[in-house]
């Protein structure tokens, strides 16, 4: 209608009709409106004179969705537009609600987290432990970080620089590493950094800062990995100091549930209420706090996965972190029960 009629791109009636658009999907049920999403972008993508009001009205209508599961394209289209969600630098981009900022943060930390095991590490796809298990915390980071190698830096490799891309801003370079493809990550929580390296016979360095100062300085294009043993500056020169500095492995002692490393990373990291409702929705759990429920707090199994069922079906590494959080389980009761804290 608008080329027949000869109306140009900069008219306030091209405008009109982009927003209206959004404003119509906006007000449909959830799975139409996600139905129309794409669509959307695409509309936006055309006529960038108004994709910040567009995608505010995308934003806001998708954080009251009941089902807020990470929409891929929507995430990839805000971040390009607006940069990342929690660093400073960008926050006056963020035009949408808080609420709804916050959700593609926590897609955007989720996505950096998955890339990194799977791309960047050498688990890869074949052993997903380690990710299973931060995946519980991937809500939590205040912030992270990526210290990379040179091989991360190799632009024929395009899922490498696909990955440098989404995680703009978040990057240094890793000096003083054995090969060029060991890398780091940072994840910084409230009172505590965890660093995981790539290679996974590296150990992992837990540093609770309220006890002390980091090691190392993100404010830097490039970061040390330093030395425990030689102490000084760098991501592991912090070593073995309780407590603030512990080193874990990621290597089981022995064929036992008690023997697996996830419960000892559990126990360092705790059961704080985001990582228990990741677990509960990831293994289709639900949670009942001590207050309604006596004086234990609960994990309740589905009625139809009885507890021989869950250990099997989910393995060791799963029933290990509710060992690391103090979860004792209930075959009567059919769930995992700790005093109430």
């Amino acid at each position: 209608m608008c080329k027949g009629l000869q109306i140009s791109n900069f008219s306030w009636l091209i405008g009109q009709l982009v927003l209206s658009a959004c404003d119509y999907a906006g007000k449909q049920p959830d799975d139409m409106f996600k139905g129309y999403i794409m669509s959307l972008i695409s509309l936006l993508k055309e006529h960038p004179l108004y994709v910040n009001r567009g995608l505010v009205i995308l934003l806001n209508r998708y954080v009251k969705c009941e089902d807020k599961s990470m929409h891929i394209s929507l995430r990839e289209y805000a971040v390009q537009s607006w940069g990342n969600p929690w660093l400073n630098i960008t926050k006056n981009s963020w035009q949408c609600t808080v609420e709804a900022r916050d959700m593609v943060a926590s897609w955007l930390k989720r996505h950096l987290l998955r890339e990194f095991f799977s791309i960047l590490s050498h688990d890869g796809t074949g052993n997903t432990r380690r990710l299973n298990f931060w995946e519980l915390y991937c809500e939590e980071p205040q912030h992270m970080y990526f210290a990379l190698s040179s091989a991360a830096y190799d632009d024929n490799n395009d899922r490498f620089k696909s990955f440098r891309k989404d995680a703009e801003g978040l990057c240094k370079k890793l000096d003083g590493g054995k090969t060029r493809d060991l890398h780091a990550f940072i994840m910084q929580f409230n009172g505590m950094d965890v660093i995981e390296f790539s290679l996974a016979k590296n150990s992992t360095y837990f540093y609770a800062t309220q006890f002390g100062n980091r090691p190392y300085n993100l404010d830097n294009d490039r970061v040390e990995i330093g030395s425990p043993n030689k102490g000084g500056i760098g991501l592991k020169a912090g070593g073995d100091n309780p407590p603030f500095s512990v080193r874990r492995s990621h290597s089981d002692t022995g064929m036992g549930l008690s023997d697996k490393w996830e419960q000892k990373y559990a126990a360092v990291m705790t059961a704080t209420s985001l990582a228990v409702q990741e677990f509960c929705r990831k293994y289709k759990c639900d949670y009942v706090a001590a207050s309604s429920s006596g004086s234990y707090d609960w994990i309740m199994l589905p009625q139809t996965i009885k507890m021989e069922q869950f250990k099997a079906h989910h393995n060791v590494y799963v029933v290990a972190v509710l060992l690391g959080w103090g979860f004792f389980p209930s075959n009567q009761k059919n769930g995992w029960y700790r005093e109430g804290r």
